[in-house]
């Protein structure tokens, strides 16, 4: 039996998806490296992972210009919505996380024998 817990090749990074919707607002992945304050290279890297995870081709590049192919429309369409629930996954968990810290305490007394 091949590998019931394989890896998907498609799982998404999130950080590259954040990075794709950047360059689809912005309309270069310059703009989108400004606005998120990462290298161009990096923004680049991300997206062109994302591509090759999905298996599609998500930016259609030119030396002048780009263009979201119909794959990309159809994740850009979705970005913000996957991007935002995640956002609220993470703040959930760490206020979840916070409220138990100040509930959980505990007291120990110091033993005088040897462990």
């Amino acid at each position: 039996m091949e590998g019931t817990f394989r890896k998907m090749d498609n799982d998404l990074d999130l950080s590259a998806v954040r990075a794709f919707r950047s360059v689809a607002r912005e309309g270069s992945f310059s703009n989108a490296s400004r606005v998120l304050r990462v290298p161009k290279s990096t923004i680049s890297k991300r997206v062109r992972d994302l591509e090759d995870r999905l298996g599609v081709r998500l930016i259609e590049r030119t030396t002048r210009q780009l263009r979201l192919t119909a794959e990309g429309e159809v994740l850009v369409a979705r970005a913000d919505r996957l991007l935002s629930e995640a956002e609220d996954i993470r703040r959930a968990l760490s206020d979840s996380g916070s409220a138990r810290a100040g509930i959980c305490a505990s007291r120990c007394r110091r033993s005088s024998g040897s462990w």
